[in-house]
């Protein structure tokens, strides 16, 4: 996004828009295609009141190109996560796929996952090893994983495809960096989380699952 004209952020995200828009491999975008082509309306607009030459709303046009940038690399990151290293599925959300010089690597399971509770009430922080070959990391919950046996808790991705568990497993957040802070949690639940990473090779394997009380 960086490299595109404000012009041209317009263009890619009103493409990213029609092309996901009742595309089968997308289900449901994060953030929502409403969300995305609301922001690239305002940079739009904003690029039309900016052609005057006036500082200020030369200064709101960069500013809401921010904003198309940070939606953007967001539904990127979904794009990714959602095509398993399949450059068809994501050329047909309008993005561009990548340039692979080698054979790509699928990512290793994220190890030495902290569960830590936070000062605030239902707060926890999850931090874990950087992943060589991560692109994004995938953080799911399960929600009273008091009631779930252990061995319930640790089923692998295998085989470059997410398996489904009958466990109540949801995923919260999609990621660059290895760290992440979660509030709204019920106060006294036991919680359990499990992480995930999407390199150039497709899905890794699930994490060992970590369990942690919030306070």
């Amino acid at each position: 996004m960086n490299r595109l004209s404000v012009d041209d952020k317009v263009e890619l995200a009103r493409g990213m828009v029609s092309a996901m828009s009742g595309n089968a491999s997308f289900l449901n975008p994060n953030p929502a295609l409403t969300t995305v082509l609301a922001a690239a309306t305002d940079l739009e607009n904003a690029i039309i009141a900016a052609r005057d030459g006036g500082k200020s709303k030369t200064a709101l046009m960069h500013a809401k190109a921010v904003v198309l940038d940070n939606i953007v690399t967001r539904l990127g990151l979904y794009v990714e996560a959602t095509a398993n290293g399949d450059a068809s599925v994501i050329l047909s959300s309008g993005a561009n796929t990548w340039h692979i010089k080698s054979a790509p690597q699928v990512p290793a399971a994220p190890t030495n996952i902290n569960a830590i509770t936070a000062k605030a009430e239902g707060s926890i922080l999850l931090n874990w090893d950087a992943v060589k070959g991560a692109r994004v990391y995938v953080i799911e919950q399960l929600d009273d994983a008091g009631t779930i046996q252990a061995s319930r808790l640790a089923t692998p991705v295998g085989d470059g495809g997410i398996t489904q568990v009958a466990a109540n497993w949801h995923q919260v957040a999609i990621i660059t960096k290895s760290k992440l802070a979660l509030n709204g949690l019920v106060s006294g639940n036991r919680y359990a989380f499990r992480i995930y990473c999407v390199g150039a090779g497709g899905y890794g394997n699930y994490s060992i699952p970590v369990v942690v009380k919030v306070l």
